[in-house]
């Protein structure tokens, strides 16, 4: 603790609740499989930050060639991408392949999981599990997109003496916002 640029330092122990009674094996596989969620949101969220990334790039191209017929090609080419995009930002449901709506599916199952003292549930590592692997098809699709559909669309765009679509870097995504109220009773 920092008070007035003077420190103070006192040792901290953490203790279970005394009220709760759970093996430390059950507690153990409740941080194990927190831990597996976190690293599949962050592969989500990065792959949703990229995903749109690339959509508001896409937005700007096009109102840079507007309706400028000399450019229809490379507009249908936009729009094509765009469309090749849509199924990573849009539906939901359990074969999803939006990576937002699995963000708020696995960030569900984190909340859950973490605010429990306890062994994950047969239920949530089930549900988990699921869409993991929509995780790793929608994934997949991106990496896709980007290793042809994108580079395809960028040496249209460099042809054309228009900058091309740049990927951000990891550190230049983050989650959005909460949308929720920040109102305090």
């Amino acid at each position: 603790l920092k008070v007035d640029g003077k420190a103070y330092r006192a040792p901290l122990v953490v203790t279970m609740d005394p009220r709760v009674q759970v093996d430390r094996a059950d507690l153990m596989a409740g941080l194990v499989f927190a831990r597996e969620i976190g690293a599949t949101l962050q592969r989500v969220w990065q792959g949703d930050g990229e995903v749109q990334s690339v959509r508001e790039q896409l937005d700007a191209r096009e109102k840079t060639i507007g309706n400028d017929t000399a450019h229809k090609a490379l507009r249908d080419a936009i729009g094509a991408l765009r469309a090749r995009t849509d199924p990573l930002v849009s539906g939901s449901g359990e074969t999803t392949t939006n990576l937002g709506a699995m963000s708020d599916v696995l960030t569900g199952i984190a909340t859950d999981v973490e605010g429990a003292d306890r062994a994950p549930t047969d239920g949530q590592r089930q549900a988990y599990a699921e869409f993991k692997a929509n995780v790793g098809k929608s994934l997949q699709l991106w990496q896709a997109i980007r290793g042809n559909d994108l580079a395809q669309l960028n040496r249209q765009l460099h042809a054309a003496g228009m900058q091309e679509v740049r990927m951000p870097a990891p550190g230049q995504i983050h989650a959005d916002e909460s949308t929720e109220s920040q109102n305090r009773p």
